[in-house]
């Protein structure tokens, strides 16, 4: 019966483990916030705040302005820290500071591919038991932010550290984020070694089966898989259409960035000339600083305009897509301020 224990459990191990594969992530936002709500008003915490964890991934898959998830975090990580959850603070406290090293300012991180901010610190501070728990969450969103802001050197030390890890994972929205950014690594990195043909070549094959299986979420990852497995301008723009339509700023502003590295490694000469004619690589740098802008990460803008020194001193703003301002909206909505008073700051 809808509501009791029975059916809450099923339907959160139902949208944890397979729902997912063919519901647009966007669309289990509002699920996994009910959820939330629903399981630790009767007392089911755990599977509670596993679904608000999930509350927290599915946005991020959809490239919500990252502001709007700082306040859900908090009020996650208070609840989390009433009910003596230090599993769970130590998650939420760890995607916290992935935010403020996205976003740059005075929590962020000494170096934003590393977590050693005044939110989370993996090496230093308490809760040793439980950080090792989340150490494959913490070696995933490094990863993440090895790519975003292109540090070759981080991406290859995650990879390394990730290896040790099964891909198995009994949440979906979790094992879609970090076969999609250490396949995106691998690749990036040129399949030097090894390791890095190893997880290409399983990260390819994962998403293709996806796609072939129809999962709405996988083919726009493995399109940009293919782009930069096979880089040509058509792949690539290709790929930038595909995430534009589905408003995946995130991806879109990473695969902006890397069609420009391409071209400036094709044609090192016109690294300042371009046709004012013809998109060039200024135009994709421009867009991609404009998607990043966008999505939140102010740290990442600002590496762009010193690393892209040459770039015109004023820049075009990305403008929102519509799909983009309708996910926005909903994630608004969908607060977790109803959850109920006796968990809430200073009642445990």
């Amino acid at each position: 019966e809808n509501g009791t224990k029975e059916f809450l459990l099923s339907k959160f191990n139902l949208y944890t483990i397979f729902t997912c594969l063919q519901t647009e992530f966007h669309d289990t936002i509002p699920i996994f916030v009910q959820l939330t709500r629903d399981l630790i008003a009767i007392g089911e915490v755990d599977p509670g705040l596993g679904a608000g964890m999930q509350s927290i991934l599915s946005p991020f898959l959809t490239a919500l302005p990252v502001q709007l998830l700082e306040p859900r975090l908090v009020r996650l990580a208070e609840i989390a820290t009433n009910l003596r959850k230090r599993s769970f603070v130590v998650f939420f406290s760890m995607m916290r500071q992935f935010l403020f090293n996205l976003q740059g300012g005075t929590h962020s991180s000494s170096n934003p591919t590393v977590f050693d901010g005044d939110i989370f610190d993996e090496m230093s501070g308490g809760d040793a038991a439980a950080k090792k728990h989340h150490s494959r969450d913490t070696f995933t969103f490094r990863l993440l932010l090895a790519v975003i802001f292109d540090d070759e050197l981080a991406m290859d030390e995650m990879i390394e550290k990730l290896d040790a890890f099964p891909v198995f994972d009994a949440i979906v929205l979790r094992e879609h984020i970090r076969m999609c950014f250490v396949g995106l690594a691998s690749l990036i990195l040129g399949r030097k070694t090894d390791l890095q043909k190893k997880w290409a070549t399983k990260c390819m094959r994962y998403f293709e089966k996806l796609t072939r299986y129809g999962s709405p979420n996988a083919e726009p990852v493995y399109i940009c898989f293919q782009a930069l497995s096979k880089p040509s301008a058509e792949a690539f723009e290709d790929a930038i259409d595909v995430l534009d339509g589905l408003a995946m700023v995130h991806l879109s502003a990473i695969m902006n960035e890397r069609y420009a590295i391409w071209q400036i490694a094709k044609r090192p000469d016109k690294l300042v000339v371009f046709d004012e004619d013809e998109p060039s690589h200024v135009d994709y740098l421009k867009r991609s600083i404009g998607l990043f802008n966008e999505w939140g990460a102010r740290a990442k803008v600002d590496q762009m305009h010193e690393k892209y020194s040459f770039l015109p001193t004023t820049m075009e703003e990305s403008s929102s897509s519509l799909m983009f301002k309708a996910i926005s909206r909903q994630c608004k909505r969908n607060s977790l301020d109803s959850l109920p008073a006796s968990i809430g700051v200073g009642t445990i």
